[in-house]
C-alpha cells in the first residue's frame, strides 16, 4: 500500500474512540526466555499513547486486536470493573499509631468478556500493565519487559516453578456454626468487602513506599475478583473495603509460619483500634511476600467481622511483589492469582480437592468423596484413580487442588466445588450487599462520535457508538481535485505531481538513510534505523511543479554494494508517474532520479525537476502554457533562441560569404560575411598582375622598410618608402624587455624591495615585535624594532596568574598552609597538636609527657621544691627533721620537718611512742621510752608505689626526774598544747579551746590527750 505525504499544511487528528487503535503489535525485540521454548512466548509492543489515553479517559469498554501464537491474533472485548469499594480506606500504622489516608487508587482494570470463550484481566497500573487470559483450562500472561516492550507466554510452560503449599486443614481450621443465614439475593453482584493487611516485610519491598504497596494488592485482587466472576457468574464481586500497611515493625516480623501469622491477626483485628474497623468488613486476608510455609485460611469465614470472630481471617505468603520482568525469580502474575484464589475458596467454605467432605454430584457423575488423588486424601475414603479415569475428576489443576504441581494452574474452579462450596458460601453469608458503583466516566456514559475530525462529533460523548459522519474527498492540497471540505481522504486525489520513491537495500539496511527536500531544503520526509537484513522501502508523494532533492546515505561508506543483499535486487529510483508527450510519443511517466553507481561511497546526491503541463497539443515536450512563439529556424535572419513556437515569421534566408566588393571573391549574393575574403598582393591586381613599375625595368615595384635592423624589415621591397620602425630602447620588436625588470615593473628601472617586501620602501612597514612569547608580538614583523613587551614573572600577558598561588594569594609564593591550616604558620607548638593538646600526655594532667616532671604522675602544678627536675608528685622530697638530739627517757618532745611537703607521707618511731602528729602541721609529738637509740623516720609516698625514708636519730639518756618519787608525788602538768604543739595558756582554756583536742604534758613525761568539748 503506498502513502501520500501532503506538503504546505498539517493537521492532527486525536482519536479517541479506543475502538480503532492497536493496543499491542507484535515485536521483534529481542525478550529474555520466560518459558522452555520461544515457541511458548511472543514479544509486543504496547502502544503508549494509547496506553496514556486509556488512563486519561478510563472507557467503559472498549476492544483490542492482540497478536496470537500461529501468526493469530485475538479480538478481546474488555469491561471496565473494580477492586477496591467506593468508599476504599487506606490505613497506615506508623510511629504515630494509625492514620487514616485518604489516596485514591489510580490502578484501572478491565475484564475480558464476550470474547470467543476467553476470560482474563487486564490492570493498568502507573507505567506499564499487567494481564491474564484464559480459556479451556490454558493460563496466558502479558508482562512488561522493558522499554514498552511485553510479552506474552503460556504460564504452564514457564521455567519458573510454583512452590506454594496450603497449611489449610479442614478438619481444623472449620469455622464453627456462625449463625449466617442464607441472604436473599437483590438482582445485582452481592460485594465481599475484603479488609487487606500488608505486613511491614513486603511493604520494605516496595523502598518503603505505601502507596506502591497498595497498588499492587489491588492489582492482585482484581486478578482474583475477575476469577470469582467469570467463575460463578458474576454473583459475587471482591472488593477491598480497607487497606492496613504496617509502617513500623509487626508482630508478624518474628513469624515464619503462616499458621503463626493466622494465630496473630485476631490479636489486632478483634481489639483496639481494629475492632471496628474489623466489623465493617466480610473477610480480612493477609497479603506477604514473606515465604512462611504458602497459605493458611478459616474454612467457611465469611461475615466474621460482624461478631468479632477470631475466624474471619485468611492469610497468603510468598506472593511475588514484582508485576515485571524479574530475574532470576520471574514468578508469574497468575501464580499470585492462584495463591489468593485458593485461599480465599477456603474461607468461603471450600475444602481441597482431595478433600473426602465433597457430597454426590449426580448432575456430573460424582460418586462423592475426593475430587482427585493429586495428593493424599484428607479423611477416610478411597482415592480416585490416577491417572484420572473419570469425566468428573481433575484433568486440569484447579484452584482448589494441587494438581498444578504436576499439570499446572489454570485459574479455574472445579464445578463441584462451585456447586457444593463457593456458590452455597456467597448465598449463605449474610453481611454481603449488593455492590455500590464507583464515580468514573463509566457511572455516566454518554455515547456518540468521539471523533474530533467527523461533522457530528460530541465533545461531551465518552463512548463511542460507530455514528460518526465524514465527508469523503481528496484531501491532498497538491492534487488536482483537492477537496477542502473533506475530512477523510477516499483516495480519489489526481496528481499531475505524483511520485513513487523506491528503495531496496542490501543486507545492511541499518546503514541506509534518506532524505527528500523542497528547493527550500525543507524535508518533506526521511527514513533511517532500519532493521538490518534488507529494506524494501516505497513511498509516493503528490508534489508541486519545482526542483527537489533526494539524498541517500551509508554510513559504512559503499553505498548498496555489499555482496551480501538478504535477496533484495539494491537500486533507488524515483518515478514521476504523470503521461507526458515527447516527440509525438506519449510516455506513461519518467524516472526523475535513478542509481548510477551501486557503491556510491557514503552519500549519493540527486536533485530534480518536475514539469507539470496543463496541455501540450503539439506533443513537443513543452507545455502549451510556456510556449513562445516566434521564428524557430536557426538559418534564418528572424530567428528567436527563445521561441519554441514557429509562427512562420522566418522571411530572410542567412548567405554566408565575402561581401567586401574590393577582393577577389566577393559574393554580391551573400549577406553574412564569414571572414573568407581574399585580396590581391600590392601593386598587383586578382589575377597576379604588376599594376606599379616606374621604372620600367620589366620588375613589378614593391615599397617597404628595407632596413633588416628594424620591425617591419621587409626582404622582398626593392623601393625603400622611409617607413621603417624601430623598438623602445631596452625592449625588442614584440615589446619583450631586453634587460632586468625592477619591481615597480620598469624594464631597466633601479626600484628595489626593502626587507619588508615593499618596493621603494624604507622598511617602516616591517617594523615591530617579532619574539613570539612576547605580550605585544606581531605576525607580520620581520623587522625587530627592540620594543617587545614581556608580562611579569609568573603572569601571562594579560595579568592572569599561569603557576600556582599560595595561600597568601601571592602568584608563584612559596607560603603554605602549616598543619594546623594556618596561612604561613609555624605549626603547633613543640609537644601539641594544632587545638592546644598535648600529643602524649601519660597522666593527662595537661602537661606534655616531654617537658613533665612527673611522666606517670597526675601533677598539673608541677611543683619541684627541692629544685631537682623532679615534681615532688614523683620524687622524694629532702628535708630535714628539726628536734632535739638527746633526750631523757620518758620525755615528751617535738618535732618538725624543714619544710613543707606535697607528697603523702607518715611517720614511724622507734625507741618511743608517738603522742601526736598533725594532718595540717608537719610536726609530730613523741613520747621517749627507755636510754638507748631511738629513730624517727619519715616515710614519703611518691610515684607509682615509690617511698622513700629520712631517719632522725636520737641518744635517749636515763630520765633525771627520781622515779620514786613519781609514785608518791601526783603528776604535774607542764605543758599544756594544741595539736599542732602550740603552747596553751590554762587560764584561757575556757574561752579559746572548746571543740578540739589539748595534750597535757606532766612532769613525770607522761601525755594526756583530751578532746575539749565546749567548755
Amino acid at each position: 500500500m503506498t502513502k501520500f505525504y501532503y506538503l504546505f499544511f498539517c493537521f492532527f487528528i486525536y482519536i479517541n474512540s479506543f475502538g480503532q487503535l492497536s493496543l499491542f503489535t507484535e515485536s521483534h525485540e529481542e525478550i529474555p526466555l520466560l518459558t522452555f521454548s520461544e515457541d511458548n512466548q511472543i514479544s509486543l509492543d504496547l502502544n503508549m499513547e494509547y496506553f496514556y489515553s486509556l488512563q486519561d479517559v478510563n472507557p467503559c469498554e472498549f476492544h483490542i486486536e492482540l497478536p496470537f501464537f500461529q501468526e493469530t491474533s485475538l479480538t478481546l472485548y474488555l469491561e471496565s470493573f473494580t477492586s477496591y469499594a467506593h468508599d476504599f480506606q487506606l490505613l497506615r500504622s506508623t510511629e504515630d499509631g494509625l492514620l487514616y489516608d485518604d489516596y485514591e487508587p489510580t490502578i484501572k482494570s478491565y475484564r475480558i468478556k464476550d470474547s470467543n470463550g476467553w476470560t482474563g484481566s487486564i490492570s493498568l497500573m502507573k507505567n506499564y500493565l499487567v494481564g491474564v487470559l484464559k480459556k479451556n483450562g490454558n493460563v496466558y500472561e502479558i508482562k512488561y519487559v522493558e522499554n514498552n516492550t511485553y510479552v506474552l507466554f503460556d504460564v504452564n510452560q514457564c521455567i519458573a516453578e510454583s512452590n506454594f503449599s496450603c497449611q489449610t486443614k479442614s478438619t481444623d481450621l472449620v469455622v464453627p456454626d456462625n449463625n449466617n443465614q442464607p441472604s436473599q439475593m437483590a438482582g445485582g453482584s452481592e460485594c465481599l468487602e475484603l479488609g487487606i493487611e500488608i505486613d511491614y516485610y513486603t511493604y520494605t519491598q516496595f523502598g518503603n513506599n505505601c502507596y506502591d504497596a497498595v497498588e499492587w494488592a489491588l492489582a492482585l485482587l482484581a486478578g482474583v475478583n475477575e476469577i470469582y466472576m467469570s467463575e460463578l457468574n458474576d454473583i459475587v464481586t471482591l472488593e477491598a473495603r480497607y487497606i492496613n500497611v504496617w509502617e513500623v515493625v509487626d508482630n508478624y516480623d518474628d513469624l515464619n509460619d503462616c499458621g503463626d501469622m493466622l494465630d496473630e491477626m485476631p490479636n489486632y483485628w478483634t481489639n483496639p483500634p481494629f475492632n471496628d474497623i474489623y466489623q465493617e468488613t466480610d473477610l480480612v486476608h493477609l497479603f506477604s511476600r514473606k515465604n512462611a510455609n504458602g497459605g493458611i485460611a478459616y474454612v467457611g469465614a465469611l461475615c466474621g467481622g460482624q461478631s468479632n470472630s477470631i475466624y474471619g481471617f485468611g492469610v497468603t505468603t510468598g506472593l511475588n511483589t514484582n508485576l515485571e520482568y524479574d530475574y532470576p525469580d520471574n514468578t508469574p502474575y497468575s501464580y499470585n492469582l492462584s495463591y489468593l484464589g485458593h485461599e480465599i475458596g477456603h474461607n468461603f467454605g471450600s475444602p481441597h480437592t482431595h478433600s473426602c467432605n465433597w457430597n454426590p454430584e449426580p448432575s456430573l457423575g460424582f460418586p462423592g468423596g475426593a475430587i482427585d488423588a493429586c495428593s493424599d486424601v484428607e479423611g477416610n475414603c478411597t482415592p480416585p484413580g490416577n491417572p484420572p479415569d473419570e469425566v468428573w475428576q481433575e484433568s486440569i489443576g484447579t484452584i482448589m487442588s494441587y494438581c498444578d504441581f504436576s499439570i499446572g494452574i489454570t485459574l479455574e474452579f472445579h464445578p463441584v466445588v462451585e456447586i457444593q462450596a463457593l456458590i452455597p458460601g456467597v448465598n449463605n453469608a449474610n453481611c454481603l450487599t449488593t455492590c455500590d458503583d464507583i464515580q468514573t466516566s463509566c457511572g455516566n456514559s454518554i455515547y456518540g462520535c468521539t471523533d474530533p475530525i467527523a461533522e457530528n462529533f460530541n465533545s461531551d460523548a465518552n463512548i463511542d457508538d460507530n455514528s460518526c459522519e465524514y465527508i469523503y474527498g481528496c484531501m491532498s492540497i497538491n492534487a488536482d481535485n483537492y477537496n477542502a471540505n473533506a475530512t477523510v481522504d477516499d483516495g480519489s486525489c489526481l496528481c499531475a505531481g505524483s511520485i513513487d520513491l523506491y528503495i531496496e537495500t542490501d543486507y545492511y539496511s541499518n546503514e541506509v538513510s534518506w532524505e527528500l527536500l523542497d528547493d527550500s531544503d525543507l524535508v518533506i520526509d526521511s527514513g533511517s534505523d532500519y532493521f538490518q537484513g534488507g529494506q524494501i522501502i516505497s513511498s509516493s508523494y503528490c508534489l508541486v511543479e519545482g526542483c527537489y532533492q533526494f539524498n541517500i546515505y551509508d554510513d559504512w561508506g559503499d553505498g548498496l554494494s555489499s555482496d551480501a543483499t538478504a535477496g533484495n535486487d539494491p537500486n533507488y529510483y524515483i518515478y514521476h508517474d504523470n503521461p507526458i508527450c515527447v516527440d509525438g510519443v506519449i510516455n506513461a511517466g519518467t524516472y526523475v532520479v535513478q542509481m548510477d553507481d551501486i557503491d556510491f561511497g557514503s552519500q549519493s546526491l540527486n536533485e530534480f525537476c518536475l514539469i507539470i503541463c496543463d496541455s501540450d497539443d503539439d506533443c513537443d515536450g513543452i507545455c502549451d502554457e510556456e510556449e513562445i512563439i516566434g521564428c524557430t529556424d536557426s538559418n534564418y535572419f528572424e530567428y528567436d533562441s527563445d521561441a519554441t513556437e514557429d509562427d512562420g515569421s522566418c522571411f530572410t534566408l542567412i548567405i554566408e560569404g565575402c561581401i567586401d566588393s574590393n577582393a577577389c571573391n566577393y559574393n554580391e549574393d551573400a549577406n553574412i560575411d564569414n571572414n573568407t575574403c581574399e585580396f590581391p598582393e600590392i601593386n598587383f591586381d586578382c589575377d597576379g598582375n604588376c599594376l606599379v613599375d616606374t621604372n620600367n625595368d620589366g620588375v613589378c615595384d614593391l615599397f617597404g622598410c628595407m632596413n633588416s635592423d628594424a620591425c617591419n624589415y621587409d626582404e622582398n621591397a626593392n623601393i625603400d618608402n622611409s617607413t621603417c620602425e624601430f623598438p623602445e630602447i631596452n625592449f625588442d620588436c614584440d615589446g619583450n624587455c631586453l634587460i632586468n625588470i625592477d619591481c615597480n615593473g620598469v624594464c631597466g628601472g633601479s626600484a628595489e624591495l626593502d626587507d619588508c617586501s615593499i618596493c621603494n620602501g624604507d622598511n617602516t612597514s616591517c617594523l615591530g615585535c617579532t619574539d613570539d612569547i612576547a605580550c605585544n608580538y606581531q605576525e607580520t614583523a620581520i623587522i625587530d624594532d627592540g620594543n617587545c613587551v614581556y608580562p611579569e614573572t609568573n603572569l601571562d600577558c594579560v595579568g592572569n596568574c599561569i603557576v600556582d598561588i599560595d595561600c597568601a594569594g601571592i602568584c608563584g609564593g612559596t607560603t603554605i598552609y602549616d598543619e594546623c591550616g594556618e596561612c604561613g604558620g609555624n605549626g603547633p607548638v613543640d609537644f601539641y597538636d594544632c587545638d592546644g593538646n598535648c600529643l602524649l600526655d601519660l597522666d593527662f594532667d595537661g602537661i606534655c609527657d616531654q617537658t613533665d616532671n612527673c611522666l606517670e604522675d597526675f601533677n598539673p602544678s608541677q611543683i619541684d621544691n627541692d629544685n631537682d627536675g623532679y615534681g615532688d608528685e614523683c620524687s622524694c622530697q629532702y628535708i630535714d627533721i628539726v628536734g632535739q638530739l638527746v633526750v631523757e627517757a620518758g620525755s615528751y618532745e617535738i618535732y618538725t620537718l624543714s619544710m613543707n611537703i606535697n607528697n603523702m607521707a607518715a611517720w614511724q618511731v622507734d625507741g618511743g611512742n608517738i603522742a601526736w602528729n598533725s594532718a595540717n602541721d608537719p610536726s609530730i609529738g613523741v613520747q621517749w621510752i627507755g636510754p638507748g637509740v631511738g629513730t624517727i623516720s619519715f616515710i614519703q609516698y611518691y610515684g607509682i608505689n615509690e617511698i622513700c625514708i629520712i631517719e632522725f636519730e636520737v641518744t635517749i639518756i636515763p630520765s633525771s626526774i627520781n622515779l620514786s618519787e613519781n609514785d608518791i608525788n601526783k603528776n604535774k602538768i607542764i605543758v599544756t598544747t594544741d595539736v599542732l604543739g602550740r603552747k596553751i595558756n590554762n587560764q584561757n582554756n575556757n574561752q579559746n579551746n572548746n571543740n578540739q583536742y589539748i595534750f597535757y604534758i606532766y612532769d613525770d613525761g607522761t601525755v594526756e590527750k583530751v578532746y575539749q568539748i565546749n567548755k
